[in-house]
């Protein structure tokens, strides 16, 4: 889920707009009245920024706290000189505060070097800039291409292809093989704001991103800035309702198949009870390990539809969650290493945090396992998520493809364009490495 926030001194006469499309959008991020509320996109608490001048420090940032949810759309306001640009850079990492805290999109900002700091900011923020910023001498498309080829999010075969779906979607498509000097300043401004989306970032933050422009073209800007959030907002509700119907299809299709090996063994039994009373108790015995086996898959499938911990606490602490919870269940040594991530789309978080619980239940019910490890890593624009047991594994080639969730767990690769490898052999353990690229939200437009 994406959120926005905007620097703008002349935003006072569209705050009823905005707000209304921060309502709109941010209705995912609502919790229920008995839930705890979601993760903040952006957690900000007691900044302080001063800046030494020939008369001493000039404290520009008075112990500033701030939270903004998934979804929101927000507007800072002030008078010029008031530390809104400040906070700006203070979000976006462009500066570093005097003292305080400051977390975006699961990232300690403070924690990071400049050349962490830039390599989080290509992947996780997008810039609108009041002036465009465009280079003059690449086509609009170039220019949103020129994102995805610096921070390597996109596979270089595909980045052409995406920027020209974005620049659709700001209904700039037609404008794209000219260059920014061709152009209005309206036009501009919607060809920075596909730029500014050309990595797929959880926040866009705009710095006056209206004011060089009409109020007329404004007002259709700050349009298109709602539409958008609450697009993002729709994403994530059809996200969540296609995961369920996969897991009650998975549900349907564990029952059918327990309870047609159920009928077959009791029909098997009652021949067997007169004429081998001790193939009759094997059978009784066979039939019986079927009803629990069916049970638990059962209990596993209703559990799962339950909603996830992932709007509250995110892909990467919700993994946490999960790995701390089958740890205690085992007993056995766990390895757990969880790279924070930040906000993804919700399609990227639902598949691979979806993923992680059908290979861990597998570990539970079938492994025998001594040892688990589960990995989720970020490196070369490539986010992985690798679980590996020391089990007793199965012959990859021969098992069916509706065991142990597999078909499952390749349905969810497919639908986000993600790469799934299993390995396993019998006595060898089994691994499972599920391998995406980029957040595909507005992909999914």
């Amino acid at each position: 889920m994406i959120a926005t926030l905007f620097r703008n001194r002349a935003a006072q006469h569209r705050l009823a707009a905005a707000a209304l499309a921060g309502v709109v959008a941010a209705r995912q991020a609502l919790p229920a009245a008995n839930a705890a509320p979601p993760a903040a996109l952006i957690a900000i608490d007691d900044l302080v920024k001063e800046y030494a001048t020939g008369a001493g420090p000039v404290r520009v940032l008075h112990d500033v706290s701030l939270r903004v949810q998934p979804g929101e759309f927000v507007a800072v306001v002030g008078a010029s000189g008031s530390g809104k640009s400040t906070l700006i850079n203070m979000i976006t990492g462009i500066d570093r505060p005097t003292s305080g805290d400051v977390q975006v999109a699961g990232q300690r900002l403070n924690d990071l070097d400049e050349n962490g700091m830039a390599r989080w900011r290509g992947r996780n923020v997008g810039v609108i800039f009041q002036f465009f910023q465009l280079l003059p001498a690449l086509t609009i498309l170039e220019n949103v291409v020129l994102p995805m080829d610096f921070c390597n999010t996109w596979p270089a075969h595909e980045r052409t292809a995406r920027a020209m779906h974005l620049l659709d979607q700001v209904e700039m498509a037609d404008q794209a093989h000219k260059l920014p000097g061709a152009v209005s300043g309206g036009q501009k401004q919607r060809a920075a704001i596909a730029r500014a989306l050309a990595n797929d970032p959880p926040l866009l933050v705009g710095d006056e991103p209206t004011g060089n422009l009409d109020s007329r073209t404004a007002d259709r800007i700050f349009g298109l800035f709602g539409d958008l959030a609450a697009r993002a907002a729709t994403v994530e509700q059809l996200t969540e309702s296609r995961e369920r119907n996969r897991l009650a299809r998975e549900m349907h299709d564990t029952l059918a198949h327990s309870l047609t090996g159920l009928s077959v063994q009791l029909q098997a039994l009652g021949r067997l009870m007169a004429s081998d009373p001790d193939a009759a108790q094997a059978q009784l015995k066979a039939a019986q390990a079927t009803v629990r086996d069916g049970i638990g898959e059962a209990r596993r499938s209703i559990q799962a539809l339950r909603a996830t911990p992932l709007a509250d606490l995110g892909l990467s602490e919700a993994l946490r969650q999960l790995c701390r919870s089958y740890a205690e269940r085992l007993a056995i040594a766990f390895d757990c290493h969880i790279d924070d991530v930040g906000a993804l789309d919700p399609a990227t978080e639902q598949a691979i945090y979806r993923t992680a619980e059908a290979a861990l239940a597998n570990v539970e019910q079938h492994a025998g396992a001594a040892q688990v490890s589960v990995r989720l890593e970020q490196e070369d624009g490539a986010l992985t998520l690798r679980v590996r047991d020391d089990g007793v594994g199965f012959d990859a080639e021969a098992v069916a493809s509706d065991r142990y969730g597999l078909a499952g767990m390749r349905e969810r690769a497919v639908g986000i364009g993600a790469t799934l490898d299993v390995r396993s052999g019998l006595g060898l353990g089994t691994e499972i490495a599920f391998t995406t690229r980029g957040n595909s939200v507005w992909q999914l437009l």
